[in-house]
């Protein structure tokens, strides 16, 4: 009798035991850093829900400190990983309000939502090896890239996005897949965007800092350009570009000049004026340009020539006497260099930057032949948005 007594009080306490360590926790976690991309490892099963708040609900068995294992946000990304020993029979559930400028879904990981929308400008959505995305609708944007590795699942009864960058492996699967529409063969968009830069004057024939020995040196310059373009897009992501672009230039000058028989000469300032001047010139340009993805659109790399045509340019004075009256005067100029010829190499890293950094020097003089400057040219770094 004592040995099944024995047996008996043994299964009860193991069934306790087992008991206390199936414990069943519902926890809430709010995410209050700011992100727009989205990371789920490996084996994770995630829940996605639309909601005006943005938090973390996880449903789990074991120790609830571990909960805040599963999910961090880092450089704008939320990722969430996977714990095999509480998350068998446990749930994630993220309820967030973001657009999404990337989503990725690892080896064996599966995400469910309502409605999964991301960034309408740009987006990517990268689906791993035996990895799910189950949604009952997908917004796209202007332009996002779907990819999808072997027996990879996108499946989605209702897709809306303006296009669609397809790049699927031959055993992906996804009855969503078919509803996107591929990149048109030629955008002919026009889309004007804006540009700022500084650069600065080089005197080939200088050696040193002698900018006072050349009256058409400048210490500072920048501007703004406005251009509309033409994309023709290829297979593999890359871009030829071309278009047409006004441009604005300001040339603060490092020296007190006046404008004489076509060309600068040093002022003598007999007044004891004290006076600053630059050069606003307006230019017609054409911009070729290709750009080639790297790392499946997260960064790219661009080359290309600009050629333009300076349609006007005028020396503006302001100056200030010794009874601090201001005046002001402008001066029609002609001693520039009409024709540009830029070369240009750029780099954009797509999600944390967003801009094209671009560096750019023009081949031909910044003046006419025969005149003070020219042998003057320019160089300098642009960033366009």
């Amino acid at each position: 009798m004592k040995k099944p007594l024995l047996l008996a009080v043994l299964a009860a306490m193991s069934l306790c035991v087992f008991a206390q360590n199936r414990t069943r926790y519902v926890l809430y976690q709010p995410i209050e850093e700011d992100y727009e991309k989205l990371y789920i490892s490996s084996s994770c099963k995630v829940k996605l829900i639309k909601s005006d708040k943005d938090y973390l609900e996880v449903s789990l068995y074991g120790d609830s400190t571990l909960s805040k294992k599963i999910c961090w946000v880092r450089n704008g990304s939320l990722s969430l990983i996977h714990f095999k020993k509480l998350l068998n029979d446990g749930e994630i559930t993220l309820y967030s309000s973001k657009h999404f400028s990337r989503i990725t879904v690892q080896d064996n990981a599966t995400l469910i939502a309502d409605t999964l929308q991301v960034n309408m400008q740009e987006a990517s959505v990268d689906i791993s090896k035996n990895g799910q995305i189950k949604a009952d609708k997908f917004i796209g944007g202007e332009y996002t890239y779907l990819f999808m590795a072997n027996n990879a699942t996108f499946e989605c009864p209702d897709v809306s996005a303006d296009s669609v960058r397809l790049n699927i492996a031959k055993t992906a699967t996804g009855s969503g897949v078919k509803q996107f529409k591929q990149l048109p063969e030629a955008d002919y968009r026009a889309s004007p965007s804006l540009s700022f830069w500084v650069n600065k004057d080089i005197d080939l024939l200088k050696i040193g800092n002698k900018k006072y020995d050349n009256p058409s040196v400048s210490n500072l310059r920048f501007g703004l350009s406005f251009p509309v373009v033409y994309k023709h897009p290829f297979g593999n992501g890359n871009v030829f570009t071309a278009g047409l672009e006004y441009k604005l230039d300001l040339r603060l000058l490092f020296n007190e000049v006046k404008y004489e028989e076509g060309d600068f000469t040093f002022s003598d300032n007999a007044d004891g004026r004290r006076t600053q001047q630059y050069i606003l010139s307006r230019s017609l340009l054409l911009p070729v340009k290709y750009t080639i993805n790297i790392k499946d659109g997260l960064y790219r790399f661009s080359f290309g020539l600009t050629f333009g045509r300076v349609l006007k340019s005028n020396l503006y004075s302001l100056s200030i006497n010794q009874n601090n009256k201001f005046d002001f005067a402008k001066t029609k100029i002609d001693n520039l260099n009409p024709w540009k010829i830029e070369a240009n190499i750029g780099f954009t890293e797509r999600f944390f930057i967003g801009a094209n950094l671009e560096l750019f020097a023009n081949i031909l003089p910044m003046y006419k032949s025969g005149t003070k400057g020219e042998d003057i040219r320019e160089i300098g770094l642009r960033l366009n948005f």
